[in-house]
């Protein structure tokens, strides 16, 4: 019996330097009816030549040069034209084991799953080994797809950790769930996480999800100019966008009780995220102006205080606290010292 046909989709912007890692880690993959799609987005570092080298060597691979859209919509357009009964994404700085393929497409036949969600290994921006993230196998079939594993993707509960990362690498999906239901990304400069947004349309559909115990996707962590282009209100308005985006599709699915607290605490991450960021590029005069300024906003003390925080552990405990208090000369001088 012919296995089944499984998509690699890697969108690629200026990644020279990791590309040629990312792109070999696929091909020499042991499961082999593959077909990968290769799409430059605009790169302007030469990435696109790398991409029609490598079609030249495999002819499973496809290559698309287009304009840059950004990372969602890029992912999109290899949706369009993938073939595969089931499609992975790779973000083409990173690289996965040889045998990833294989493990999730055993786990998605033995389990009859549509879907298989393995863990990661973060690596350091020159490919050393920082740390790894396996989860515990399980396995949910609906109702429990949205009922339990979606909150667990949205985020941790207040009072344990035990979320699964939202990302879409090291998973792999059902064509058919995507086809059938029209599952799109949306653009990053739209949303500031499009995969958790993916996420909730997706496991909506899905009927059987099978967790895999491994980390054999392995994460890059790069360092970027960030720092340079960061404007805190620009970052403030886009967390709370999505926070709101993310409220309104949990009413949608009718999970937003059982959901409500874990989207609390990501909306808090990406805000100690915003925060820590307004220390690191302003003085402590200008630092306490601005996070004065935040924790007096409506917003975000609603949040906080509707939130258990002080049964939160004692990091985030003392966090949602000097919020909640709006002590931010205090929050300032703890962030300088640690």
């Amino acid at each position: 019996m012919k296995k089944k046909l499984v998509t690699i989709i890697i969108p690629v912007y200026n990644v020279k330097n990791y590309l040629k890692q990312c792109v070999l880690s696929v091909i020499n993959q042991t499961y082999k009816n593959l077909e990968i799609i290769l799409i430059d987005d605009g790169s302007t570092d030469g990435s696109g030549v790398i991409c029609d080298s490598f079609k030249s060597l495999d002819d499973r691979i496809k290559v698309i040069h287009k304009s840059n859209t950004g990372l969602g919509l890029t992912r999109n357009t290899g949706i369009e034209i993938a073939h595969g009964d089931y499609i992975c994404f790779i973000d083409s700085d990173d690289f996965i084991s040889n045998n990833m393929v294989d493990q999730l497409m055993t786990c998605m036949v033995n389990f009859k799953a549509d879907t298989v969600i393995g863990g990661y290994t973060r690596v350091s921006e020159n490919g050393k080994k920082l740390y790894s993230k396996k989860y515990v196998s399980e396995e949910y079939q609906t109702p429990d797809v949205k009922l339990k594993l979606l909150p667990r993707l949205i985020g941790s509960s207040p009072y344990k950790k035990d979320s699964i990362k939202m990302s879409i690498w090291n998973v792999m999906f059902s064509m058919k769930v995507i086809s059938e239901n029209n599952i799109r990304f949306v653009s990053e400069r739209q949303y500031v996480s499009e995969d958790i947004i993916w996420d909730m349309d997706y496991y909506n559909h899905a009927k059987k999800v099978k967790i895999l115990n491994s980390d054999s996707y392995f994460y890059r962590a790069r360092g970027n100019s960030l720092t340079r282009q960061f404007n805190y209100e620009d970052r403030l308005l886009d967390i709370k966008k999505l926070y709101l985006f993310e409220k309104d599709k949990l009413y949608d699915l009718k999970i937003f009780e059982i959901s409500s607290k874990r989207l609390s605490r990501e909306f808090f991450i990406n805000l100690a995220g915003c925060i820590d960021k307004i220390v690191e590029t302003n003085n402590i005069i200008n630092s306490i102006k601005i996070v004065s300024k935040i924790l007096n906003d409506e917003f975000i003390q609603n949040i906080v205080l509707s939130y258990p925080y002080r049964k939160a552990s004692l990091k985030a405990s003392i966090f949602l606290r000097l919020i909640a208090k709006k002590r931010a000369l205090l929050m300032v001088i703890l962030l300088q010292i640690l």
